[in-house]
């Protein structure tokens, strides 16, 4: 985190990044036996992630006695770097098979998500009865799944692709 003050001119950068390592593993069975009588529904969900961003905004003080504003505006960015899985499993272990649907994994996906966005905001003080918040912020979403199991990947349709959208 890095960030430049200049307080005669009421003026600041701040400049901040991350990185963030999860590894994730989940192991639930909220049906019992409905769909495997034998071993059970138990699944496993696997999240290996890596999430890396930033942010650079430019805070400006305005006005005097008894109006004051302290507006920023900056923008931020953030990668996602994700393996997720879903296994049957009993007791802990992953089996062969998935259920009906053939064999393990019941899916596994190599995922690339990217965001950035772009903000404005004020905290306005008028008087000493009122503060007011005013803000806009704009984000746009890109996603990238490809498809990591051996038996679907060769249909890129079922679990590959792409996609963006702005909000």
């Amino acid at each position: 985190r890095y960030g430049d003050r200049d307080p005669a001119a009421g003026t600041a950068w701040r400049v901040a990044a991350y990185g963030v390592r999860n590894d994730f593993q989940l192991f639930s069975n909220f049906t019992l036996f409905a769909r495997d009588q034998v071993a059970g529904d138990g699944i496993e969900q696997t999240d290996d992630r890596l999430m890396f961003g930033g942010e650079a905004a430019y805070e400006a003080r305005l006005g005097e006695r008894r109006t004051q504003a302290l507006v920023t505006a900056g923008v931020q960015l953030r990668g996602d770097d994700v393996e997720t899985s879903l296994w049957h499993q009993a007791q802990r272990a992953r089996l062969a098979a998935c259920f009906a649907e053939g064999g393990n994994p019941c899916n596994r996906t190599a995922n690339r998500i990217l965001t950035a966005s772009a903000f404005a905001e004020a905290k306005v003080i008028v008087g000493e009865a009122w503060r007011l918040y005013p803000g806009l912020r704009a984000d746009a979403y890109r996603w990238r799944v490809t498809d990591l199991d051996p038996e679907t990947a060769r249909d890129p349709a079922l679990t590959t692709g792409g996609r963006a959208a702005a909000v």
